[in-house]
């Protein structure tokens, strides 16, 4: 059975991914994690949620949790924050969590 995806393009600041230092997604770009380089693109692919990523990058923006009234899937965004060890979106998510219910 064939796979068949899509790809979501972001274009990042810098000074946006170094806002936590010690997460996974700074470390992915300092070079203390390898990371895939499309040389033929100057693009880097990493293997993960694109759509949740759009959430993860508007905590880095404005550090907060910003989210849809109608958002459904947070135990998606939960994993890629745990993914990116990004423990202040964690535990924002995880109260979020536990408000809803």
């Amino acid at each position: 059975m064939d796979h068949v995806g899509f790809v979501s393009c972001f274009i990042i600041i810098f000074a946006v991914v170094f806002r936590y230092p010690s997460s996974k997604l700074a470390e992915l770009f300092n070079g203390k994690i390898d990371i895939t380089l499309d040389s033929l693109k100057n693009n880097y692919f990493i293997d993960r949620d694109g759509v949740a990523f759009r959430h993860i990058l508007n905590f880095l923006r404005y550090n907060s949790l910003v989210l849809p009234n109608n958002y459904s899937e947070l135990g998606i965004l939960l994993s890629e924050a745990k993914f990116y060890e990004l423990d202040e979106l964690v535990n924002l998510i995880q109260q979020r969590i536990v408000s809803q219910s």
